[in-house]
């Protein structure tokens, strides 16, 4: 932990600590730095066509994708993050095909990202 006369010279800002004289550190911090190229995030999400669906069976919660080979499947599934980077088919199928057991009979969160953004939270009930 930094000493108190230490912290007592800088002001804090959510992104960044300020000197209280002087330029910020690090120099000056842009939006497009901060925030990235939104636009540019915006049309690559937009030009995704596929599906992805949440299911359970016999206890384990499964997420289906399709038609999205390539791209980056990150999901919260009850709070523990479940990765595919990169989508790729499931066998010999069209599909990927992701499982998780859970057990059966609970109320469970799921978020979906793709490829770093946020896509959708679906409630599921496991069975």
């Amino acid at each position: 932990m930094k000493s108190r006369a230490v912290l007592r010279r800088f002001r804090f800002y959510r992104w960044r600590a300020v000197p209280k004289r002087g330029k910020p550190l690090g120099g000056h911090v842009s939006s497009r730095r901060r925030f990235g190229d939104l636009e540019e995030k915006y049309q690559k999400f937009c030009s995704i066509s596929g599906k992805v669906t949440v299911g359970t069976f016999k206890g384990f919660l499964a997420i289906f994708t399709k038609d999205l080979s390539g791209q980056k499947l990150s999901a919260r599934v009850a709070g523990k993050w479940l990765v595919k980077d990169p989508i790729t088919k499931y066998k010999s199928f069209d599909y990927l095909r992701k499982v998780r057991f859970t057990g059966a009979g609970y109320d469970i969160f799921v978020d979906l990202y793709l490829n770093g953004s946020f896509l959708r939270r679906e409630l599921i009930t496991t069975r």
